[in-house]
């Protein structure tokens, strides 16, 4: 006869397989109600020449002996008194058939369970998992510890008996996904474990897009005891509002500018797609311009082309500089030179630089010739700006 482990109580005795090869049931009067859906059980079994517990969890609960209907017709009445005046004396009065699915083995060496793929025979003394037993083989990591993101606690046993540790490194460099209906607290979960990543043993740099304002209290955490430490550390938390953020038009693609125009017509869509694709050719046009100018910076045409697509998207500054560049080394017959020094005018007024835009301006008129198509506009631009031509 087998001794009691009083750490690991025998809770109940393997019954035979379940329904799949991954499972087995066991039989259990479960007196002190601790065999709950969830829970961790184990048995013992000789692999490779040792002896292993085999932990599995429980899926089911299914109640194969009860008191009869009648001895519970009367709710004043409790039903074991009623046995017990009938002369029914059999102890336990209650029996259940309980479905476990197996984990397996823990191995320390993998970090995982290993499933011996055997069930139980019949008569296998079945254990309820310690809480020692459970923090060591669901938490790879220790609270606190570097790297660790405390979640809380198993709810099958006392709060704070097996903590609940997740390893940072296995979603902070891959991906994760928190599923559950609503109201199950998925945000809440996201909350607690950005403040654990957030924690002087982690110390980790996080950015949060929230668009629902789900984690506006955690800027609450930079005064808060529990995130700072004795060398200094204290996280700081920035919010930006959606009137702070701004997103360039040229990073946008046609996915963004459907969600963004929900109701755009089948043309309009074809049509904004086009110039979306002669946007990113203008982008490789930019990129090539500003390549062939660090390799040659007396490249005229290449710092004229580069400050009109600059001048197109309104960085008159770096556009300016360009203009200057071109007309600087171009030569005096240049067919594009005259456009050159009126855009290089037109950035010079968005810059508010007066003197430069009418000296750009005067030497434009003095070299496009009388049949120019923006000569008229060019002496209308000379007039407003208060200069004349000698």
């Amino acid at each position: 006869m087998a001794l009691e482990n009083p750490i690991n109580p025998c809770i109940g005795t393997a019954k035979g397989p379940g329904e799949t090869p991954h499972e087995y049931t066991f039989v259990t009067p479960d007196t002190d109600e601790s065999v709950k859906n969830g829970e961790f059980v184990y048995y013992e079994a000789n692999v490779a020449g040792s002896s292993r517990q085999i932990v599995g969890r429980v899926t089911q609960r299914r109640p194969i002996r009860l008191y009869p209907d009648s001895f519970m017709a009367d709710p004043r009445v409790p039903p074991g008194h009623v046995a017990g005046m009938l002369g029914y004396h059999a102890d336990p009065h209650e029996l259940f058939e309980i479905t476990v699915r197996i984990l397996g083995f823990y191995e320390p060496a993998l970090g995982d369970f290993i499933n011996p793929r055997l069930p139980p025979r019949a008569g296998k003394p079945v254990h309820l998992c310690s809480d020692d037993l459970l923090a060591k083989i669901l938490s790879k990591r220790t609270i606190e510890q570097r790297g660790s993101i405390h979640v809380g606690s198993l709810l099958s046993r006392d709060p704070g008996s097996v903590p609940i540790v997740i390893d940072a490194s296995a979603f902070t460099s891959t991906h994760l996904a928190i599923i559950a209906s609503t109201g199950a607290g998925k945000s809440y979960l996201a909350g607690v474990m950005l403040e654990e990543l957030m924690k002087p043993h982690n110390r980790a740099c996080v950015l949060i897009i929230d668009p629902h304002g789900e984690y506006s209290t955690l800027e609450e955490m930079a005064n808060h005891e529990t995130f700072t430490d004795e060398a200094g550390y204290r996280p700081n938390v920035r919010v930006f509002k959606p009137e702070q953020v701004k997103v360039r038009v040229n990073t946008l693609d046609m996915g963004d500018y459907r969600a963004l125009l929900p109701n755009l017509s089948e043309r309009q869509g074809y049509v904004l797609n086009g110039a979306l694709r002669d946007l990113g050719k203008e982008t490789a046009a930019l990129a090539s311009y500003q390549r062939a100018i660090a390799l040659d910076s007396t490249l005229a045409e290449a710092h004229f082309k580069l400050a009109s697509i600059l001048q197109d998207r309104r960085r008159h500054q770096q556009a300016l500089k360009h203009f200057a560049a071109a007309t600087k080394t171009a030569a005096p017959k240049t067919r594009w030179l005259p456009d050159a020094y009126f855009a290089l005018t037109k950035s010079a007024q968005r810059l508010r630089r007066k003197k430069r835009a009418i000296a750009a301006l005067k030497k434009y008129l003095e070299i496009a010739g009388k049949k120019h198509p923006t000569r008229p506009e060019g002496l209308r631009m000379l007039q407003q700006l208060g200069g004349s031509i000698k």
